[in-house]
């Protein structure tokens, strides 16, 4: 019984925290902050390059889907 609970806590753990590893790459890359310095790490952006890409590329997301309804009758 130790045995099952172990694994079913680690694959949970694990998961999760893939999880929280990228919602913050995805926070960090919608953040268009310059700078960023963590602990020792200290990472410099180019976000006037990043914004023109998101302009010239627009995420799947900010395409607003079709309206399904338009066509029915009520």
């Amino acid at each position: 019984m130790a045995v099952e609970m172990s694994e079913v806590f680690w694959t949970f753990f694990i998961t999760s925290m893939i999880g929280l590893l990228l919602k913050g790459g995805s926070m960090l890359y919608k953040s268009k902050c310059k700078t960023v310095e963590c602990c020792c790490i200290k990472v410099d952006r180019d976000v006037d390059a990043e914004v023109k890409a998101d302009v010239a590329e627009p995420h799947p997301k900010a395409i607003a889907p079709p309206n399904l309804m338009s066509g029915m009758a009520v």
